[in-house]
């Protein structure tokens, strides 16, 4: 048994590609096994990232056993594939965190949008776009409340939409320091805003615009036909960079974007 286990140690390190290879095979493994959700399979992958980081140690291990037993030329090539394989982990844990992202954030919306408010999911998303909007409470008489979040650990963008009575929802814009001082931009049937399906098409001048970005929710559509008005809300330092807010006062119905970046 000892026999075989020198054996094996022995022609790991004479070998130029067993060290880079163990370590890349760790790795994607790693990677493979992280994005499967699931306690379990996270904790494979953190076992697996460890072993690949003694891994990434042995490729220098090599190295230096192939200089010792003057294998120069292995030993070279063990040398050129460290910092190979520390651009490929660099690459390969950015891939990750944008995984993670994504998967989250679809993840945070499909739960946010099952109960809409009443769990603490959209609560946090809610108070974190409050505070980038600066908005106050939100009515209590609201109805069809929904919001979602999507974006990167670099940008992050919020959405939401409810019903209320009119006294209310302008009793909140009204509280909003976010709104404090913007002027509304009217709509009306012979100024509505609608969306703009495509940059190819030539825009309509006797309308507005609104544009669906990437990642907007299809139940986002803050368009008015009939009445309705839209409120910019400016950059603030410390506060994201604004957004928009657009009342709908045919349908009594209001519709938020806020990001940050």
């Amino acid at each position: 048994m000892k026999a075989k286990l020198k054996q094996i140690i022995t022609k790991y390190f004479n070998s130029w590609w067993i060290p880079a290879t163990t370590f890349l095979v760790l790795l994607a493994a790693s990677i493979l096994t992280g994005m499967i959700m699931g306690k379990m399979m996270q904790l494979i992958s953190i076992a697996l990232f460890a072993c690949a980081i003694v891994a990434f140690f042995g490729i220098l291990g090599a190295s230096i056993w192939n200089f010792v037993k003057k294998h120069i030329a292995k030993g070279i090539i063990n040398i050129i594939m460290i910092p190979v394989c520390s651009v490929i982990t660099i690459f390969s844990m950015l891939f990750s965190i944008l995984f993670f992202c994504d998967y989250s954030n679809s993840a945070n919306n499909k739960l946010a949008e099952k109960n809409y408010y009443n769990n603490e999911i959209a609560a946090s998303m809610l108070e974190s776009a409050r505070h980038i909007g600066r908005f106050a409470e939100l009515p209590d008489s609201k109805t069809d409340f929904k919001i979602a979040t999507e974006g990167s650990p670099f940008t992050r963008s919020y959405y939401i939409t409810f019903k209320a009575p009119l006294k209310d929802i302008e009793k909140f814009i009204h509280d909003s320091p976010g709104l404090k001082d913007a002027e509304p931009k009217i709509y009306s049937r012979e100024y509505m805003l609608i969306e703009y399906e495509s940059y190819d098409d030539e825009p309509d001048h006797r309308h507005g615009y609104f544009f669906r970005r990437e990642g907007t929710p299809e139940w986002y559509t803050p368009g008015i036909k009939i009445k309705g008005r839209n409120y910019q809300i400016p950059y603030k330092e410390g506060y994201g960079i604004g957004g928009s807010l657009t009342v709908n006062d045919e349908e009594e119905t209001v519709y938020i974007y806020v990001s940050w970046s």
